[in-house]
């Protein structure tokens, strides 16, 4: 293989796919130069990948991958922008070039060094063009989106003098060739694969705030999204999920809503079975702080693990995060202990006093606000847990900030408390 190579055999190969008119000459190019691309001695086959695409290989994948992107979608119905559920009409030949093709796109996207070349060649709209067309190919949409999430991913370092601001305008290009469509298509999808690549998709966008309105007014997101939260094991699709659909509910209240339904919000609140998945907690706990506005909720969140799971999460927040959670935990709190219909129950649930402990002791002056507000709430509504979570070390807390002269607002609530 290293004489072919210096012999010219990657130059060659990477001239025969250029060989439009000659699918089966591409086809063995292609398939030949992934001997070379994938060889097991990683410092030689780091050598071919760059050699090959030193001769062009980046941009001849990129002008296969375009070139039937653009034929699939002309074949299919004139002026339809929805992915297509059944497979494009190609010949045998022509499947096989471009899932080989799609695969050197994913082997060179995996590495870091070649993704602004990727970029500079315009290889997002071409994939996604590719990836509209295939959404019945199980296969070609793994490679296919898992090389448009890498290179997004690197979008966020990438800067040229003509992008120096929020918004990456290549972000916004996939969004106007039809990103939407592909990404609900591949997150319905049961390939586990594809709909992980999918999320991550809707991730890229909705955590830079390109396309948020348009992903949340795609049908039924937020159910589908919720769907895939696993509690079998750890997950990091996990944690993809619980941001994106926190940044979907921060934009639409119909995201909101969605989120706050029993069906939605009961896949939410098991995300605290799984003790060591902490970052899922961490968004979990701020969606539920959102959709907790909604007095539907409080019994579904009350006979959920999070009570019991509170202490363990107080307890193991870290100091950047403590000043943003633990005001939300309180509001939850808060808010449960103003309900009527739980006032009768609320007193059955000790692991709710004891975060109310751990709350007051912190230097966090919101959180301390909040769960003052959520024994002043249970003085009229739930002497059962006023019973559970009144003792002398809550009393010594309420005196330590009552006498506390630099937080005016926190000694009134005291005093209140008290």
């Amino acid at each position: 293989m290293s004489k072919a190579a210096r012999a010219g055999g990657i130059e060659a190969l990477v001239n025969g796919m250029r060989a439009r008119e000659n699918n089966e000459l591409a086809l063995s190019s292609v398939v030949a130069l992934m001997e070379f691309l994938n060889t097991q001695e990683p410092k030689l086959a780091k050598k071919y990948r760059r050699k090959a695409a030193d001769c062009g290989l980046l941009e001849a994948v990129h002008d296969i991958l375009e070139l039937n992107g653009k034929s699939t979608a002309v074949s299919g119905e004139e002026g339809s922008d929805s992915p297509s559920s059944s497979p494009p009409i190609r010949s045998v030949e022509v499947s096989a070039l471009v899932t080989a093709c799609a695969n050197i796109a994913k082997l060179y996207a995996l590495r870091s060094a070649f993704h602004k070349e990727m970029i500079d060649l315009e290889y997002l709209p071409a994939l996604l063009c590719v990836a509209k067309n295939s959404v019945a190919d199980m296969e070609l949409m793994r490679a296919i989106m898992e090389s448009i999430v890498r290179l997004c991913t690197y979008l966020s370092a990438y800067r040229t003098t003509d992008t120096n601001y929020d918004i990456n305008p290549r972000m916004t290009q996939l969004l106007e060739l039809g990103a939407v469509d592909v990404v609900a298509a591949c997150i319905r999808q049961d390939d586990q694969g594809v709909s992980s690549w999918g999320i991550g998709l809707l991730h890229e966008f909705v955590s830079r705030g390109v396309g948020k309105q348009e992903l949340a007014s795609s049908p039924r997101v937020v159910q589908w999204l919720c769907r895939k939260l696993s509690t079998a094991k750890y997950a990091y699709t996990n944690q993809l999920i619980l941001r994106s659909l926190w940044c979907l509910c921060i934009t639409t209240k119909s995201s909101l809503v969605d989120v706050s339904q029993p069906h939605n919000l009961r896949r939410i609140l098991c995300m605290f079975v799984n003790e060591s998945d902490t970052e899922a907690h961490y968004w979990s706990i701020a969606l539920i702080s959102r959709v907790s506005v909604y007095p539907t909720t409080h019994a579904w969140i009350l006979d959920s693990p999070l009570p019991r799971a509170l202490k363990g999460l107080i307890n193991s927040l870290g100091a950047n995060l403590r000043a943003t959670l633990f005001p939300e935990i309180a509001n939850i709190i808060s808010r449960m202990c103003h309900s009527i219909p739980l006032a009768s129950v609320l007193g059955n649930y000790p692991d709710i006093a004891t975060a109310c402990h751990l709350l007051l002791s912190t230097d966090i002056e919101n959180a301390q606000l909040s769960t003052a507000m959520a024994i002043i709430n249970a003085t009229a509504t739930s002497r059962g847990f006023l019973k559970t979570v009144v003792n002398d070390d809550l009393h010594q807390k309420l005196l330590g900030i009552l006498v506390d002269f630099k937080r005016e607002q926190a000694q009134n609530y005291a005093a209140k408390c008290l």
